[in-house]
């Protein structure tokens, strides 16, 4: 099925969505009212479907107009960044690697690594793509990305693992929860109670795959928050329970209105890994800088285990 639309009917669409007026959004994108009222007629008409609609003097996007938002804000998005590496590619000779992490991930050390590339590495640029953390691996495969950082190492015959770090998946709770007096908690502690996750996908390795589905059990009510951020906020305001790398939240924030609670009386211990294309070259950007971590390690000053990192790949 061919596409119907193009960017200029993209950019109109996010437009509305950001001016709710049909003069401010056709100025934003800098042409007439008319032209602007020209192209989403025509976009409706190729699609059959009303994009927009007008009340009490506003412009709003139909359901069908914000679905269409969303695709429109990612291609938009993209084009963008493409656009920025290009212009930054012919401003200097420069390699660029794309990086795409698990929403679990922090950046608490995200700029050691930066410097010991710069030290190491200096014509490797590192661009951290955050559009893929919901699915990080799929990015990676289709090339949107070269390495990904997830806390499981993907067994997939395409894709190698190198562990870089350690660390524990612990509860966060408002200190004034009734369940933030326990000493740890288990899965069956989630039956009644809210959870607030990052995103509604399940990505690999983390909280669902390895502390729910093994229980076989599921939290009573799901929040979907879209960010670390929205999570701390809901969880430090009592909305429910959420779950975070230990040295991740605790970076994050003074942990004075969160508590943190072991998953299972031993704790839920995992591994952090960089997971790279097989069938890219030594020379790529991704090989060398899985050859300077296998040399160098993971700049984390909270790095439990030192030595050489291991390399996992399924053969």
């Amino acid at each position: 099925m061919s596409v119907r639309l193009g960017l200029r009917h993209l950019s109109i669409i996010e437009a509305i969505s950001l001016t709710e007026s049909f003069s401010e959004a056709a100025a934003s994108v800098n042409i007439s009212s008319s032209a602007f009222s020209h192209r989403l007629r025509e976009a409706e008409r190729r699609l059959g479907v009303q994009l927009a609609k007008k009340r009490d003097g506003r412009t709003y996007l139909t359901t069908a107009g914000n679905i269409l938002l969303t695709a429109a804000q990612t291609c938009l998005r993209e084009l963008e960044r493409a656009e920025t590496e290009i212009k930054l590619l012919g401003l200097r000779d420069v390699e660029f690697l794309k990086i795409g992490a698990s929403s679990l991930f922090g950046f608490q050390d995200y700029g050691a690594f930066l410097t010991l590339l710069a030290k190491e590495q200096p014509e490797i640029e590192a661009l951290f793509i955050s559009s893929v953390s919901s699915d990080p691996i799929t990015a990676l495969k289709s090339r949107v990305i070269d390495l990904a950082i997830m806390p499981s190492k993907i067994e997939l015959p395409v894709l190698e693992a190198t562990q870089i770090s350690s660390d524990e998946m612990v509860a966060a709770l408002s200190v004034h929860h009734r369940k933030a007096h326990q000493p740890y908690l288990t899965a069956k502690d989630f039956i009644n109670e809210t959870y607030i996750g990052f995103s509604p996908g399940r990505e690999q390795g983390r909280e669902f795959e390895s502390f729910f589905e093994p229980a076989g059990i599921s939290p009573g009510k799901v929040i979907c928050a879209g960010s670390t951020e929205n999570m701390l906020m809901l969880t430090k305001t009592g909305m429910g329970i959420s779950i975070f790398a230990r040295d991740v939240i605790t970076a994050l924030t003074d942990l004075k209105d969160i508590k943190l609670l072991p998953l299972t009386k031993t704790g839920l211990r995992f591994h952090w890994y960089v997971i790279s294309r097989k069938q890219d070259s030594e020379l790529s950007p991704s090989k060398k800088i899985l050859a300077l971590l296998q040399k160098k390690g993971w700049p984390k000053s909270s790095l439990k285990k030192k030595g050489p990192l291991q390399r996992i790949s399924k053969q």
